[in-house]
């Protein structure tokens, strides 16, 4: 017998709106001033937000992105641990990409650090 019953509803998850985003990027960086160079909603709240800060002629891009898949499902291709995510990705001054790193993930209502 299958654990999941497609009968019954599935709990679904409260994605974080934009000011939750704003206040986790507010906190990673300390205060430090950025620009909000895209943000997109639908009917679940953020699809994607994007904001940069350049510092020392030094860009750093942080981009939250919701899963646009059943990130519940194990038994799926495109199952992931997450519902979204936060990351980072740092450019030289001659706008090479430096290096990246994973910010915070989202799952269950809560921001998790990895």
């Amino acid at each position: 017998m299958d654990s999941y019953d497609d009968d019954l509803e599935k709990p679904t998850e409260h994605f974080p709106d934009q000011a939750e985003i704003e206040a986790l990027l507010a906190t990673h960086l300390q205060g430090k001033e950025y620009s909000i160079t895209r943000s997109n909603s639908d009917d679940k709240g953020v699809l994607i937000f994007e904001a940069e800060m350049i510092i020392d002629g030094e860009k750093t891009v942080f981009n939250y992105q919701r899963a646009t898949y059943d990130h519940t499902n194990p038994e799926r291709d495109e199952y992931a641990r997450f519902s979204a995510s936060l990351h980072s990705v740092s450019y030289d001054s001659d706008g090479m990409p430096q290096g990246g790193k994973c910010i915070a993930n989202y799952r269950d209502g809560q921001w998790l650090k990895p």
